[in-house]
């Protein structure tokens, strides 16, 4: 494994320097934000790609959503954050997790999530992506400065279905073996798992099928607006064999609010194709 995960600093050092030459870097700056009622005070790096807006304070930096996360978290435990790019969600969780593991694989959010790192101690980054197994993955990205992509290749409709296009080489690694060998203490302690692999999601989830089966996290995931019909009812089979309820939270993490704003997903005819939003998946018990 060491032979993917020991050259990616040097890797990312040599993206940036290249994203400078061609004026694509886009800086961070340091900000405190308070919520609403001033429950949270959060201080994080905000990135100032014009394409990366300001999604945060609607969907996950909101007094009801971390209120919410604080409910699926529990107490000293650890949060897997799968496409975690500059860091957001994982600032969020590390407000009442233990330990946040977050993987990133683009070296222009990567830096960013460092920097969001260096001020929440508990976040241990990792420049990588999660696959089946280890290897080097062709991404596509939205732009050339890189805001956002993912493993376009991996779904059935290919490059160009949501505007990705950019290609970049990733390291990828398979989750679980990743985690028995670094974090193996980790393991029988996570509490929530979130993966935003634009598409990617299922294949990653059943490579911890193991895992799923022993620890019964909550588990947030993507409903990613390129899947075929035939995929949208693979990640729902993949869940619901685990012994999971699906519930519709939003594009805007709704759900994760309150209960009323979070509908019952039974079976694949309830997602309608091409619809970007995230589902939250909870063991039955």
């Amino acid at each position: 494994m060491n032979n993917f995960f020991d050259p990616t600093e040097s890797y990312r050092n040599e993206f940036i320097d290249v994203l400078k030459q061609n004026k694509k870097h886009y800086n961070s700056n340091l900000v405190n934000y308070k919520t609403p009622s001033n429950k949270y005070s959060i201080d994080y790096y905000k990135w100032n790609h014009p394409f990366q807006g300001n999604w945060e304070y609607n969907e996950i930096f909101t007094d009801d959503i971390l209120n919410g996360l604080k409910n699926l978290i529990q107490p000293n435990s650890v949060v897997l954050d799968v496409g975690a790019q500059i860091g957001l969600m994982s600032v969020g969780f590390a407000q009442f997790a233990k330990k946040v593991i977050s993987f990133e694989p683009n070296p222009a959010t990567f830096e960013v999530l460092n920097k969001n790192c260096e001020i929440h101690s508990n976040i241990v980054p990792y420049h990588l992506a999660c696959s089946i197994k280890e290897d080097i993955l062709e991404f596509h990205y939205s732009d050339e400065g890189f805001c956002n992509g993912g493993f376009a290749k991996g779904c059935n409709q290919g490059v160009g279905v949501t505007g990705h296009i950019i290609p970049m080489d990733v390291y990828a690694v398979n989750l679980l073996d990743f985690l028995n060998t670094y974090h193996k203490e980790d393991i029988n302690n996570i509490s929530l798992i979130k993966i935003d692999a634009e598409g990617h999601d299922n294949e990653i989830l059943k490579t911890i099928i193991p895992l799923i089966n022993s620890v019964k996290p909550a588990i947030i995931t993507e409903m990613y607006s390129g899947l075929t019909n035939d995929e949208i009812h693979a990640l729902l089979d993949t869940i619901y064999k685990l012994n999971y309820e699906v519930y519709d939270i939003g594009n805007v993490n709704e759900g994760l609010s309150s209960n009323t704003k979070k509908k019952l997903i039974s079976n694949s005819i309830d997602i309608k194709q091409g619809v970007h939003g995230n589902l939250l998946c909870l063991p039955i018990k």
